[in-house]
């Protein structure tokens, strides 16, 4: 019987934890390398409460290593470079906001 208990328990808290996830605007990552160290264009969005990755509009121009962080409303993309043997060669800045289907520089 202690066990039935348990388990309802801790379906409880992974709702919980669900729930309260879903409040969160989520984890973006953007730019880095393919497999053949080429930079790409690519950002990306996990959805906590689904914990699934969702597309986001591509940057501009291919990136790796930039800063990203969320402004407001805005995803804001810093810096980067466009080729692996360049590290920190992009003074660039790019806005996402919310809503927008591009970058604005």
């Amino acid at each position: 019987v202690g066990a039935w208990r348990l388990m309802l328990v801790c379906k409880a808290a992974r709702i919980g934890a669900r729930d309260f996830l879903s409040t969160l605007p989520g984890l973006v990552v953007c730019g880095g390398f393919t497999s053949d160290i080429e930079p790409v264009k690519d950002v990306w969005r996990l959805d906590l409460a689904k914990l699934r990755w969702e597309a986001m509009p591509a940057l501009v121009d291919v990136r790796a290593y930039p800063a990203c962080c969320a402004v407001r409303s805005s995803l804001v993309i810093i810096g980067g470079t466009t080729r692996p043997s360049k590290i920190g060669e992009s003074g660039s800045v790019r806005m996402l906001l919310r809503g927008d289907e591009a970058y604005m520089n």
